[in-house]
């Protein structure tokens, strides 16, 4: 290539177009300092072959941020030879590596070049956090591939990102009490309610951050708050389950109880720990169990004149409503027969030398009539009937 004639002074010459798969040559100088007609000596440049550091980069593929986490190890693999770019390491024992591991900057740069052609880059072992993403990126070393050039101006650096999800967790409640189950008779022939310890439905439940939580790429993006409030469940079927949180630490608590069960105020701590990189949710499962609201009754029977106590009366215990147990109340029960129909007897018993009469059984929350079946000798009965709630 030849310029054209040009006034003295000094011209910097640059290539501006380089052929496919060649590093261009460095800039260089030239003076002019004297009328010729003829060029100035010939400069001859050799072209060396085209060759470039790989950068690897570990994205969050959520965030799209570079994770800033060591311990990524990534494998290049040439896809003309099949086999797995390396490099030697000489100390403290000379050994040969195929394995590129990057810093807390979530990125490696190979120590060598590699030649032009079509790679692929392997993950094998994703960072903490996160769940390994082996599907091979592919690339091309090539002039006509994206590069900036390193430090030394000389060298080009092509950058190749890979992508992976952090794992995720799922804070599952499991909520218990005594449910009515059946009934049976006694000696007495009084009715005795059961109950066993089932799942409970309708229990309302708070879960917070217990501490500051932050993005899984370590870029301290704050995702929640310490005691922001992440979810609030309710128990379907005995159970609930938060949506897909962040890993960290939080806390769960009771607000509601379901009907007939009394709060519980215990706060249960949860951590969400990574497990491993094949792990995509991390479910950390609670149970919370709930007293059952029970029922003491009591009647005092007087004198209505001089208001003293009279023993030797006798009540009865009836329901007032239809009794069902556990499994009617379950969504979709087929079961329309309940486990003691109104205005069955349920217990009797007779006023004390205080008046007092104590009912026995361990009664579901429901609709009672108490009714005084004989009267103490000497005695009148009223024939009212009360009605308990």
């Amino acid at each position: 290539a030849k310029s054209i004639e040009l006034p003295y002074g000094t011209y910097t010459v640059r290539e501006t177009k380089v052929p496919d798969n060649v590093q261009p040559i460095p800039d260089f100088t030239v003076i002019i300092n004297e009328d010729s007609r003829e060029p100035q000596t010939w400069r001859a440049f050799n072209d060396t072959p085209f060759k470039a550091l790989i950068k690897a980069v570990k994205v969050d593929q959520e965030t799209g941020k570079t994770v800033l986490l060591p311990d990524t190890e990534f494998k290049i693999r040439n896809m003309e030879t099949n086999e797995y770019v390396g490099h030697w390491v000489w100390f403290p024992i000379p050994h040969y590596v195929e394995t590129f591991t990057t810093d807390k900057s979530g990125t490696v740069t190979t120590p060598d070049t590699l030649e032009c052609g079509e790679y692929e880059l392997v993950e094998i072992k994703a960072p903490y956090g996160y769940l390994l993403n082996d599907e091979p990126i592919r690339f091309t070393v090539s002039t006509n591939t994206a590069y900036q050039m390193a430090e030394d101006d000389k060298t080009p650096i092509i950058t190749v990102t890979k992508e992976d999800v952090s794992v995720k967790g799922c804070i599952s409640v499991l909520k218990i009490g005594e449910q009515l189950t059946d009934v049976k008779t006694d000696e007495n022939g009084h009715l005795q309610f059961i109950y066993q310890k089932l799942l409970v439905n309708g229990a309302q439940f708070v879960v917070k951050a217990s501490e500051n939580i932050y993005s899984a790429d370590n870029q301290k993006d704050l995702i929640f708050k310490k005691d922001e409030i992440v979810a609030e469940l309710t128990t379907m079927n005995g159970e609930a389950q938060t949506d897909l949180l962040p890993l960290g630490k939080y806390k769960v608590y009771e607000v509601v109880a379901s009907d007939g069960f009394v709060l519980n105020k215990e706060i249960k701590e949860v951590t969400l720990t990574y497990k491993d990189q094949e792990t995509v949710i991390v479910t950390e499962d609670i149970e919370f169990e709930n007293a059952r609201q029970k029922v003491e009754l009591e009647v005092i029977k007087l004198d209505s004149e001089e208001e003293t106590s009279l023993s030797g009366a006798e009540f009865g215990l009836f329901t007032k409503e239809d009794i069902y147990g556990y499994e009617k109340l379950l969504p979709m029960s087929n079961d329309n027969e309940p486990l003691v129909k109104a205005g069955t007897l349920i217990e009797t018993t007779v006023s004390d030398e205080n008046g007092l009469v104590v009912f026995k059984s361990d009664l579901p929350l429901s609709l009672y009539e108490i009714k005084e079946l004989k009267t103490p000798i000497g005695y009148v009965s009223n024939h009212e009937v009360y009605e308990i709630d």
